[in-house]
């Protein structure tokens, strides 16, 4: 199976090609009309046997599956795992989230609202809609065989070779504020970020491009792989060590400045770099709150939401680190940052935990 790279939207260019799987004929439909305008090409499989057939066929380059349709995560699990096919899921909001936790799992990348597809028109309507088709086109780009590169760094590679990586900084007075941001992909390196902090690390606040259903069955994986708390955040929440605060689904988060401490301030507002919410919101307000206790980390993601979030926490003198190009299932946002000068380090996400409390603990910044 070809690995997929992402289109540039230059006239011309062939359609991606997607195959839905299990959609109930009205959101088929619906999905049909959504994508008519766009360079999208759209085939339905009824199920698991009937998509293998039309995969030889047609070769898409993204399954949307139905999560409710019977035998789901093994089909996503062999999506993935034996044919490199980047896939995600429709679900409605009141989706099982057990279910949703075990198709992510199962190596669906993202987790969109069938819902959207059906609702009346609305002035928030056209921003979602654009949002859900963002989707679509980040995970017909991902490269899935950079999970088995990243899961083979892990087995190899210590964390501990990174302990000498020194970054520009000067001594901090405020605690050290870790702000996480990614897209497409990013789930599966944050789980293993995550999993290498201990309970007391620094507190984090992340930003990861998803649905409300996503972010709240990502947070239920996330808890259950990690020593550190993880919840979905509410507005002004405490930023705390061995807490890991996580942006919901379809709304900006920013950092605060309280005191010696920080909170975090959940807003709407306009989509900002095609997000909400925004890698770019986040880092700007954890450089505006921390400063050069600031430590940002950008993962796996399509587009370059993030650049200009990465170049504020370098202003202020913080550090800066990305995931590397061989361990992103989509090298867009960190590429953009390494790109722009803006990065530290750029090391696989196994990696990262070690970095972090380096950075966190060293003779330049406290946790």
């Amino acid at each position: 199976m070809t690995r997929f790279q992402l289109r540039d939207g230059a006239p011309g260019q062939a359609p991606i090609s997607i195959l839905a799987v299990g959609l109930a004929e009205r959101t088929g439909a619906a999905l049909g009309q959504l994508l008519k305008p766009f360079e999208f090409r759209l085939r339905f499989a009824d199920d698991s046997q009937h998509t293998w057939a039309l995969v030889e066929i047609e070769r898409p380059e993204l399954l949307v599956v139905d999560a409710s349709m019977p035998h789901a995560a093994s089909l996503l699990r062999t999506s993935d795992e034996r044919l490199g096919l980047p896939s995600v899921v429709l679900c409605r909001r009141d989706v099982d989230r057990p279910l949703l936790v075990e198709l992510l799992a199962a190596g669906a990348l993202d987790a969109l609202p069938s819902d959207l597809l059906e609702a009346s028109p609305s002035r928030e309507l056209p921003d979602a809609r654009g949002v859900f088709l963002d989707a679509l086109r980040d995970a017909s780009a991902a490269r899935l065989h950079a999970r088995r590169l990243g899961t083979a760094a892990r087995r190899s590679l210590s964390g501990e070779l990174f302990l000498g990586v020194r970054v520009p900084g000067a001594g901090q007075e405020l605690p050290t504020l870790v702000a996480v941001a990614g897209a497409t992909g990013a789930l599966d390196a944050l789980r293993f970020m995550l999993a290498g902090l201990p309970d007391d690390a620094p507190g984090l606040i992340v930003a990861q491009h998803g649905s409300h259903a996503f972010v709240e069955a990502a947070r239920a994986e996330l808890a259950g792989a990690c020593r550190v708390r993880v919840r979905v955040a509410r507005h002004g929440d405490r930023v705390e060590p061995g807490l890991v605060l996580l942006a919901p689904g379809g709304r900006h988060m920013r950092a605060v400045r309280r005191g010696s401490g920080y909170r975090v301030s959940i807003s709407d507002g306009p989509l900002v770099a095609r997000h909400r919410p925004s890698a770019d919101v986040l880092l700007q307000s954890a450089s505006e709150a921390a400063g050069n206790a600031t430590i940002g980390v950008i993962l796996s993601g399509t587009g370059q939401d993030g650049c200009d979030g990465a170049a504020a926490v370098k202003r202020c003198r913080g550090a800066m680190f990305a995931q590397d190009a061989a361990t992103s299932i989509a090298f867009g946002m960190p590429g953009a940052a390494v790109a722009r000068g803006v990065v530290d380090v750029s090391a696989a996400h196994t990696h990262l935990p070690a970095l972090l409390m380096q950075r966190a603990i060293g003779p330049r910044g406290r946790a």
